[in-house]
């Protein structure tokens, strides 16, 4: 273990060490820490050649029961010894039994098991398939089928071959068939409810459907039959198709194919799914595609007419390539020696089985069983060998837990409380327990790093609270002329309308805008547009109380919070604030004007009504004339005061005076001002009158 901080002016240097255990690196760690005093510090902590941990070298003493010096076995040899033993005597002592007693019998008993098997699964097989296959190929042979097949638009002939399906529908064991005609595609087909006995065509097939594609597969390898596993879309229920190839009688023209389905349920019942413990019943295609097994997952659905890489296939079940290979080698001697079970031992599953094959011709299928022989074998002469090594695993287990318990575990458990606290921040070195070895240095480790951390931590955490404070400051005041930003502004506002409401005073807020601003910016450049700004935001700190608050709120538009403040307060600190822009800010030796709109009410009001009655009276000071304030009354009953309508925005505003002094104008008197009932600001559709008075004063004034 080493560390080496280094501290820097100006700089945050890196602190960081490793933590090692059995003889391995466990993790490593590092700390930024800043500059504390601007000089460079070292602090070197030997260690690392004695055994990683921290402080001095050993010198000879004993630490945590591990002399300095001399060769001691490591924890995790001795777990390693531990291990190696009960592996050795365990395996020798089973080896032993079983080779002797188990292997010949495996050998012998397990074949004889297996061709037994392998035939009395085939017969039952067989059994029930043999009859629907002897009727699929009576109805494929039934000469009013074939006259179907060559006249499938003679309705004489259409109405006696429904006549003639409908005999053999009731002779299957299924009761149901199917019949498709090379010549047009037709596909008939009937049920065991007798759904579709009046309208047996149910549809025509076609060379572009994929779902069809099993019908011309089958014409196409012209294999006179085939046994098909297909899930029937209507109800869900999985069948076994019985297909067959309708040939001429005379000339062995292929016709058509016609078949009969029976549940896949019924046949695993009878066959693949009887449970027998050990024994695996399958029964593949002659391509090795999975037809019927006790999981329908495996099994291998409408295999004619998929791709052969996308297949369920029996050498899938294999574990390695020496298993495919060998039972490709059986599935080819059983198709060689047709009644005969071809036998040999296979890895599936992970597990050692003994494989029975035999090939069925008359369904051209292969009948496959495989035993896993711990399960069918009589155990009872095991039981000794059992005995042994249950005591052996129990005493081992023991052992070991013994072991690790007071070697690791407990160790190991108090440091990972330590670690939990250290993470909750609430760690006090001493925590730990003695321990010995590599579990002592490691323990030390972890305090030493603990330690560094929290020491560390603190000093982050003050930084961080100082910048953040820093963060808070800068988003709450504008950077270009000094004064609150918006953001700053509004809780500035809150603050002071919740104060008047607790206090029963009386607030005041100024809304300032620039005059004319457009036209400084276009005219003269936004530089001298931002001085101007500036200069405005020095005029408003010098001439304000300090404990008034003055922000920009956007743009051009400053607020002013006056508090606490009288209607007389408000008016006079309104007009000196014109008076004094006006006499102190300039623009490229211009000098620059605002209007003020002022509004001075109770604490009870909320604050978007105070920000719109001061906006309105911002828009009456710029009806005006422009360099100039006005005060909103205070309201004094209902109906009085500000009115609640939603006042016309202050850029729209300036944009629509600016708009119509540029439209030519007719020297024409000064309209009378309107009564003191009227109130145009309230008036929507006064506004053009408005704009139109405001500008003809403008021109006056100047």
């Amino acid at each position: 273990m080493e560390t080496a901080p280094r501290r820097r002016s100006g700089r945050i240097g890196r602190k960081g060490g490793e933590v090692h255990f059995l003889g391995r690196r466990l993790c490593s760690w590092r700390v930024s820490v800043g500059e504390v005093d601007g000089t460079r510090a070292e602090n070197n902590r030997n260690g690392e050649a004695h055994g990683g941990g921290f402080g001095p070298p050993c010198q000879g003493r004993v630490r945590a029961g591990v002399r300095c010096g001399q060769r001691v076995v490591r924890l995790g040899t001795r777990f390693a010894w531990i291990a190696v033993g009960l592996v050795l005597g365990t395996t020798g002592a089973i080896w032993y039994v079983f080779d002797r007693v188990a292997t010949g019998v495996v050998e012998q008993w397990g074949t004889r098991v297996a061709e037994v098997q392998v035939r009395y699964d085939s017969a039952r097989l067989l059994q029930p398939l043999e009859r629907e296959i002897a009727l699929t190929r009576q109805l494929a042979d039934s000469p009013v089928i074939q006259a179907l097949a060559r006249h499938p638009e003679d309705p004489e002939i259409a109405s006696d071959a429904k006549a003639e399906m409908e005999r053999f529908r009731r002779n299957f064991g299924a009761q149901n068939y199917f019949v498709a005609l090379r010549s047009n595609g037709a596909y008939y087909f009937n049920n065991a409810e007798d759904t579709y006995g009046e309208t047996p065509l149910r549809y025509h097939l076609s060379s572009d459907d994929p779902d069809d594609a099993w019908f011309y597969r089958l014409v196409e390898q012209r294999r006179d039959f085939h046994l098909n596993v297909n899930p029937v879309s209507e109800d869900g229920v999985v069948e076994i198709w019985i297909d067959t190839l309708m040939r001429d009688s005379m000339d062995g023209e292929i016709l058509g194919v016609v078949g009969t389905g029976m549940e896949l349920d019924t046949m695993l019942a009878e066959t693949a799914a009887i449970e027998q413990p050990g024994v695996t019943t399958l029964f593949v295609d002659y391509r090795g595609a999975i037809q019927l097994h006790r999981d329908r997952d495996l099994l291998e659905y409408s295999s004619l007419v998929r791709p052969e890489g996308r297949k369920s296939r029996l050498d899938g079940l294999m574990d390695d390539d020496s298993s495919r290979e060998r039972i490709a080698h059986l599935l080819g001697a059983a198709e060689a020696a047709p009644g005969s079970v071809q036998t040999d031992f296979l890895t599936v599953d992970g597990q050692r089985r003994l494989a029975g094959v035999a090939w069925l011709p008359r369904l051209q299928w292969y009948e496959v069983t495989l035993l896993d022989l711990d399960q069918v074998l009589p155990i009872s002469r095991f039981v000794p060998l059992l005995i042994i090594v249950l005591i052996a695993l129990v005493a081992s287990i023991l052992l070991l837990h013994d072991a690790m318990r007071r070697l690791l575990l407990r160790p190991i458990s108090a440091l990972e409380s330590a670690m939990q606290s250290l993470k909750t921040g609430r760690y006090t070195r001493g925590e730990l327990p003695a321990a010995s070895g590599e579990m002592a240095r490691l323990v030390r480790h972890f305090s030493d790093m603990a330690d560094t951390i929290q020491a560390h931590t603190r000093e982050l955490e003050e930084r961080v609270t100082s910048r953040t404070a820093e963060l808070n400051r800068l988003a709450r005041v504008d950077p270009l002329t000094d004064l609150l930003n918006r953001r700053g502004m509004q809780e500035a506002l809150e603050q002071a309308r919740d104060r008047a409401q607790r206090e029963g005073n009386r607030l005041s807020l100024l809304w300032i805008d620039v005059d004319e601003f457009k036209q400084i910016n276009d005219a003269h450049g936004h530089d001298t547009g931002d001085a101007a700004l500036r200069q405005i935001g020095c005029c408003l700190q010098e001439e304000l109380r300090r404990y008034d608050v003055a922000g920009r709120w956007g743009g051009d538009e400053f607020l002013v919070m006056l508090y606490p403040a009288t209607d007389e307060h408000t008016e006079r600190v309104a007009k000196r604030l014109v008076s004094r822009v006006s006499g102190c800010v300039f623009a490229a030796g211009e000098p620059v004007t605002v209007s003020v709109g002022g509004y001075c009410v109770q604490g009870e009001e909320p604050l978007s009504r105070i920000l719109r009655c001061a906006d309105r009276a911002l828009y009456r000071a710029k009806l005006s004339g422009r360099n100039r304030s006005h005060l909103a009354p205070a309201p004094t009953g209902r109906g009085s005061g500000c009115s609640d309508e939603p006042s016309r925005q202050p850029r729209q505003q300036r944009d629509d005076r600016d708009r119509a002094e540029r439209e030519p104008q007719a020297e024409e008197p000064l309209p009378n001002p309107p009564a003191a009932s009227g109130d145009p600001v309230d008036q929507e559709h006064q506004g053009k009158a408005d704009r139109e008075q405001a500008g003809s004063r403008r021109r006056r004034h100047r």
